[in-house]
């Protein structure tokens, strides 16, 4: 898979004509994920013909399959934004479908599920009431120190399910110094609108940075976004503005983290946009993360891994608010480990329960030995 997503950028030795390499990457786990984006490099490249012909098939149907998906996606955006619009209510869509068109080119690049709103605290419980006027009604739970919050809702004839997120911010509380009103204030105006802006591509970059972290790069997605955004911004992308940023920001050792992984893996990036920096260790980071989900840590290596991100926290305490979510995690989180009837036991129990489903891996394992 990695060699001819780097053919797909960069790479000029990948040889076209190796059927066995096209029907492994279609046994690959991360293939169903990366499929459209695949399909939509080749096309954009000139490459598609030069793919065998039952591969240039499965990534067509999982683009076509993407497209019909997406344009529900935006058609529902569409009605959020003109209900925002109408109520004069500033919102950031960013991501998702107005992601795949503005950096790739291609509305069926890239399979979105949900949509992704910024919206100014103030602002906050009007853009609850709008989202729930349309349909909206049921709420994810989410932990205290979360960024947003989650809506969805279900058609029961087409078996959709809706998600809206709602987002303040980019990240946990206590965990940067990210200053929105700067976010803000360098947005964009989107088309045909007067309160609904776009982040801009200084921004966008630093936010699908911070995401792909979020989520420890588990999938090849991540790289692909800012592999294409890095080709798409070349020079009009300055690494040491986002540096500087990110320091003032305390998110510096993520932004670093993640690009130092991105580059590792496709290191001829270098020739379209040099990093100023030079790590030879992924350090937590392996391929080994591809396809994990990211969830509560049920396993104790899981929890050794998290453990071993406190380097990429910028001062102490970040590393402390992260420590404690990880070692001693909140009552929502807790409830996803350990199930909720457990919950209903006293804290010391719950805090048993938890480690005894974290060592429990390592038994199964050695039993599957």
């Amino acid at each position: 898979m990695l060699k001819l997503l780097q053919a797909l950028f960069y790479n000029r030795d990948f040889n076209w004509n190796d059927i066995k390499i096209f029907r492994r990457i279609l046994e690959d786990k991360q293939f169903d994920y990366v499929a459209p984006q695949i399909y939509s490099l080749l096309k954009k490249r000139g490459l598609l013909n030069r793919v065998p012909s039952f591969f240039q098939q499965a990534v067509t149907d999982a683009a076509y399959k993407t497209l019909y998906s997406n344009m529900l996606l935006k058609a529902d955006m569409r009605a959020l934004l003109n209900c925002f619009e109408a109520r004069s209510i500033g919102v950031i869509p960013f991501k998702g479908t107005l992601f795949s068109e503005q950096y790739y080119g291609d509305l069926s690049a890239r399979y979105s599920r949900d949509l992704d709103i910024l919206v100014r605290p103030e602002q906050m419980k009007t853009a609850v009431s709008i989202v729930k006027a349309l349909g909206y009604l049921h709420e994810q739970q989410e932990e205290p120190e979360h960024f947003h919050r989650v809506f969805y809702k279900h058609d029961l004839k087409t078996n959709r399910k809706s998600i809206i997120e709602l987002h303040w911010h980019f990240l946990r509380s206590g965990t940067s110094s990210l200053h929105m009103g700067m976010i803000w204030n360098a947005s964009l105006p989107l088309a045909n609108y007067r309160y609904i802006h776009t982040l801009s591509d200084f921004h966008m970059f630093y936010v699908i940075c911070l995401h792909a972290w979020n989520h420890e790069l588990n999938g090849w997605k991540h790289f692909i976004d800012i592999a294409q955004m890095i080709c798409a911004l070349q020079h009009s992308l300055s690494y040491s503005d986002l540096l500087v940023f990110a320091k003032q920001q305390k998110t510096y050792r993520r932004i670093v983290r993640t690009l130092t992984i991105v580059y590792h893996e496709f290191p001829g990036l270098n020739e379209i946009l040099p990093l100023p920096f030079y790590e030879k260790k992924t350090f937590w980071w392996s391929t080994n993360e591809l396809g994990r989900k990211i969830g509560p840590k049920e396993t104790l290596p899981t929890l050794i891994k998290r453990l071993q991100q406190l380097r990429d926290y910028d001062d102490i305490k970040q590393k402390i608010i992260f420590l404690k979510r990880e070692v001693l995690p909140d009552p929502v989180i807790m409830n996803q480990v350990i199930g909720s009837r457990s919950t209903r036991k006293p804290r010391i129990v719950q805090y048993f329960y938890l480690y005894l489903k974290r060592l429990e891996y390592l038994f199964i394992r050695g039993n599957n030995k």
